[in-house]
């Protein structure tokens, strides 16, 4: 019920002195996250360097839209720099097994893309193909299209869309 009087109370997007200004439920409709993520970012600002609220009204914070995407784009940047190297050799149709598929993407072996299949329904690629014995197969291409929309280590990082 709160969210539902917050949300009737306080409009997501504001003018106020020139510049517009955004509840965090507007920044994470932007930006694809969850609002308890950017929540989580603002309330470590000292780490992530979120900016702060300019406005609270009622119970909503506002912040510099303009600010804030700047910011956000940074954010993203340095977590994709501290991703895993990704291999880019070899041929995009070719199909690979989840050992092979660990070695490109950069993983240690290939307990992570199990764990990833297995607990993280939506995150990897479906596989391409299947063998014999019904082992997963990807094309690199898959592999590589997989790592380009990776944004944050250590976990899921991106939603299932």
């Amino acid at each position: 019920m709160a969210e539902f009087i917050e949300a009737v109370g306080e409009p997501d997007e504001i003018e106020h002195e020139g510049r517009t200004l955004c509840t965090r439920r507007a920044l994470a409709r932007q930006t694809g996250v969850s609002s308890r993520y950017l929540q989580s970012l603002h309330s470590q600002r000292a780490e992530s360097g979120h900016p702060d609220a300019v406005l609270r009204r009622g119970r909503s914070d506002y912040f510099d839209r303009e600010a804030f995407h700047v910011w956000w784009e940074a954010f993203q940047a340095a977590q994709r720099a501290s991703l895993t190297a990704v291999d880019r050799s070899g041929d995009p149709d070719e199909l690979v097994g989840l050992t092979e598929a660990a070695r490109v993407l950069g993983y240690r072996d290939a307990g992570t893309l199990r764990a990833y299949l297995s607990r993280n329904q939506g995150y990897f690629p479906e596989a391409d193909a299947t063998d014999p014995d019904g082992h997963r197969l990807y094309h690199r291409r898959t592999l590589w299209e997989f790592a380009e929309s990776r944004t944050r280590p250590g976990r899921a990082g991106r939603s299932a869309r």
